[in-house]
């Protein structure tokens, strides 16, 4: 019998009218059998969720598992006991559940595959072979590390961290994460300070990826939709945003992460029933890059850029 890929996906019933896509089209498109655990919030999202869900034929080598808030915290409260800082993050921004609550449900070196509710699958793949060791993360082609403050003090605290990191995806074995490291790096970036910022998940995943190693999906095969200048530009002219995605290469991907404003207009072209397709196969395993590190200049340089882009008023003009 071949073994179940081990699935995670971490979201709240608002998300439903973009991530319903996401799970049906992970779920149509595998060619590999998945167990997948949906982590949710409370009762009322556990029954939207599951709601959603039953109106779709989910197809039979599959198994979809529907997780609240209140059970993940049960577990945490017997398996962390010992762990205080770890059940200290994944109270903080409901994001950062994406790191802490696949391990609640982990044993050893099973595997765990963290998926975004804002990717789509568009058509048959497999999955990349998750490493032995080291993570698998996505590409972009800059880095979504933030605030700003906590990645300085990551750096002050003596972490390296991987630049281009997209956090739409990661592979890894449940072992690949260390307690005593993870709860160190919550100590010391004093998270709880940052609590209304998710991309404090992107440091910790570009911590781990430096400390741990692996490196990136295929570009193209695990697909990042970017706000690229040019389309902010031509978004801010008047270009409608679904139209804008068919100047991307979504159908060659395995995966497609399609963030920020990108998942409405997903959203908008299944309504239209003009999201694109593929037919054929994509089975074999895709080269992985290896890391690149992200240094302290090369951060300030981004900021830099950046802060003389505030002060010139283009981010006024193209929007965030």
């Amino acid at each position: 019998m071949t073994k179940k890929r081990r699935a995670f996906m971490c979201m709240g019933a608002f998300a439903l009218p973009y991530a319903k896509k996401a799970i049906t089209s992970l779920l149509e498109g595998s060619l590999e059998p998945v167990a997948m655990v949906i982590l949710t919030d409370g009762p009322d999202d556990v029954a939207a969720v599951e709601a959603a869900l039953a109106d779709e034929t989910i197809p039979e080598q599959h198994s979809v598992r529907v997780v609240g808030e209140e059970e993940c915290a049960a577990v945490a409260e017997e398996r962390w006991a010992d762990w205080p800082a770890l059940r200290q993050f994944r109270a903080g921004h409901p994001c950062w559940r994406k790191i802490s609550d696949p391990l609640l449900f982990s044993e050893g070196s099973e595997e765990i595959i963290v998926l975004d509710p804002d990717l789509y699958f568009p058509g048959p793949f497999s999955f990349e072979p998750t490493p032995e060791e080291g993570i698998l993360l996505m590409w972009q082609r800059n880095n979504c590390l933030g605030p700003v403050p906590a990645v300085w003090r990551a750096f002050e605290k003596g972490y390296r961290l991987a630049h281009h990191v997209d956090i739409g995806a990661a592979q890894l074995r449940a072992d690949t994460i260390d307690y005593q490291w993870f709860s160190d790096f919550v100590t010391d970036l004093q998270t709880e300070e940052f609590t209304r910022f998710m991309h404090i998940e992107a440091v910790f995943w570009a911590a781990l990826a430096m400390k741990v190693g692996g490196g990136y999906y295929d570009k193209d095969r695990w697909f990042c939709w970017q706000r690229g200048q040019i389309k902010r530009v031509a978004i801010r002219l008047g270009m409608p945003g679904p139209m804008s995605l068919g100047f991307e290469p979504i159908e060659a991907s395995k995966c497609s992460h399609l963030s920020g404003p990108s998942k409405w207009w997903m959203a908008e072209l299944v309504k239209q029933g003009k999201l694109r397709e593929r037919s054929e196969e994509l089975a074999d395993p895709s080269p992985v890059t290896p890391f690149v590190e992200l240094t302290k200049d090369d951060f300030a340089k981004e900021q830099r850029v950046k802060g003389l882009a505030r002060k010139l008023g283009y981010q006024k003009f193209v929007g965030n």
